[in-house]
């Protein structure tokens, strides 16, 4: 299709119509549900390292009921909370989805995979089952209940990996090895609208696999395609 017809089709929004409608996807009483999954794999000379973290929101419920999950090989839970690296600095000036791969070595394989799935509800809202998952050591943590820890940080003596959790301003997690960092997170440094797929290898022989699932349910009688439409372009506005 020719710019000219494209244009002709889909007609640019000037300024002032755009903030009109920023912000304005989907109401928050409409949502049922809402979860996100990130999984890493990485496969290294030195042994395989496997890190998840799901967050579940049920909202149906007069107090939400949230629950937060993280595992995964991590190793020894350290005492200490040391400052990993970060992803290049550039990527903080980014709005959106954001998968930025950069290696300086051979032989590696790397996939950035972001998945969305919007429902309507169900007849009862269930949180996911730690059945479906490939993680072991998963731990389940009520965060209404607990204060979690804004940094958990992990030491694997299999792989070398340090595998630090963060709740505080955005939430995922990094990976840091001799090879290299792995970070995937939402939100970031000055509370940043952003969902990051970063992977930084600076040696041979690895192959690393990211995934991150938002799932999405509304309340059952609400227009779901449209619904859906909305906030399909709001988190890939992420794209």
């Amino acid at each position: 299709m020719s710019a000219s017809v494209m244009a002709a089709k889909y007609p640019e929004l000037d300024k002032q119509e755009l903030s009109e409608v920023r912000g304005k996807f989907v109401s928050s009483n409409q949502i049922a549900y809402f979860g996100i999954t990130m999984r890493t794999l990485w496969k290294m000379p030195s042994g395989t390292h496997r890190v998840g973290l799901r967050l579940e929101a049920d909202l149906t419920q007069a107090l939400p009921q949230i629950r937060f999950r993280h595992g995964g090989t991590l190793g020894e839970q350290s005492d200490e909370n040391p400052s990993l690296p970060e992803p290049p600095q550039a990527l903080g000036q980014v709005e959106g989805s954001v998968q930025s791969i950069q290696m300086s070595s051979n032989h590696n394989r790397v996939h950035n995979n972001v998945a969305i799935s919007v429902a309507e509800q169900s007849t009862e809202v269930a949180m996911e089952s730690t059945g479906q998952d490939t993680m072991p050591e998963l731990t389940t943590t009520s965060v209404v209940q607990q204060n979690l820890p804004q940094t958990q940080t992990y030491e694997s003596a299999a792989t070398g990996a340090t595998t630090q959790f963060n709740q505080s301003g955005s939430l995922g997690y990094s990976i840091a090895t001799e090879a290299g960092l792995v970070v995937q997170r939402i939100g970031g440094p000055d509370m940043a609208r952003q969902l990051i797929q970063s992977v930084q290898l600076g040696q041979d022989a690895n192959m690393i696999i990211n995934d991150v699932k938002l799932r999405v349910e509304f309340n059952q009688g609400q227009n779901l395609r449209n619904d859906a439409r909305r906030i399909n372009n709001s988190l890939f506005g992420l794209r």
